[in-house]
């Protein structure tokens, strides 16, 4: 039996969160070099609540906790989920809390040992999923510079209630690590835990629902048809010939066009008739 310090613990977990936020920052950084046609991928939540440890385990009391935080960071900017690690004091359950929507010790570990709790729990949070877990074993080696241990965890569907997924992992300690002691070779073992839980975890993921968006264009206005469609050119006039008229004889008035006569009403007197000249010898 050993008593694992927690603050060299901490300080390991602390490498596997430091390189999960490394990841988080590519990411982000790629969103900046994107083109303006993009597909964008609409994340499911997933919720981490803190695992479950027995108080029997020789381990420190956060390290379930550290687990789920170091978990939470190192899937961050994957791909596949938008993660929530469960605090508390998260503003949904602070809220469930003044509502009495939570009852007392609800929001509290531990959580794998009542399913209803977490799933209450991630309801208030709104998220798609959560996963939630305990320590099974914890087993350091003589020499105290290498241990194994065991998680079992749930990947859970929040609308459902259902079960997804149970996943099982151990970490060990790598070889030809250099250990002072227990506590180091238990984090090590930890954090080899951590990167496989996660590999199951997103693997497990299902397609996530993509939108796509188009680029903005600047809309112009139409022209309107009559202005958009040529003129024609207008039809040249020929000019009226005069009518000829042969010598001696008298050219007949023209009638007036009709609508002059409809303008003059049906009253009006018929023109006169033409005037009769005699031939001339």
């Amino acid at each position: 039996m050993f008593k694992v310090r927690k603050s060299r613990v901490w300080i390991s977990l602390g490498l596997v969160a430091l390189i999960g936020s490394f990841t988080a920052v590519s990411a982000t950084a790629g969103l900046f070099r994107a083109k303006a046609h993009r597909t964008v991928v609409v994340l499911r939540s997933l919720a981490v609540f803190p695992i479950d440890q027995s108080e029997e385990m020789q381990v420190p009391a956060t390290l379930g906790q550290d687990i789920s935080a170091a978990l939470r960071s190192v899937m961050g900017g994957n791909k596949k989920y938008s993660m929530i690690l469960y605090k508390e004091l998260l503003a949904p359950i602070e809220r469930g809390r003044i509502d009495a929507a939570i009852k007392l010790n609800e929001d509290k570990a531990p959580f794998a040992a009542d399913p209803a709790k977490p799933l209450k729990l991630a309801r208030l949070l709104a998220v798609d999923c959560f996963v939630v877990g305990s320590i099974d074993e914890c087993q350091v080696a003589v020499d105290l510079r290498s241990a194994q241990l065991t998680i079992s965890m749930d990947l859970v569907d929040a609308k459902s209630g259902k079960v997804m997924k149970t996943i099982v992992a151990t970490g060990r300690t790598p070889e030809g690590s250099s250990v002072g002691g227990a506590d180091e070779a238990v984090a090590l073992a930890a954090g080899d835990v951590v990167n496989k839980l996660m590999a199951q975890i997103l693997e497990l993921a299902p397609e996530n629902d993509k939108t796509s968006v188009a680029p903005i264009v600047p809309v112009t206005s139409l022209p309107s048809e009559a202005a958009a469609k040529p003129k024609e050119p207008a039809a040249e006039k020929k000019p009226t010939e005069a009518p000829s008229t042969t010598p001696g004889t008298s050219v007949a008035p023209t009638a007036p066009p009709i609508d002059a006569a409809d303008e003059a009403g049906a009253d009006a007197p018929p023109p006169p008739p033409p005037p009769v000249t005699a031939p001339t010898d």
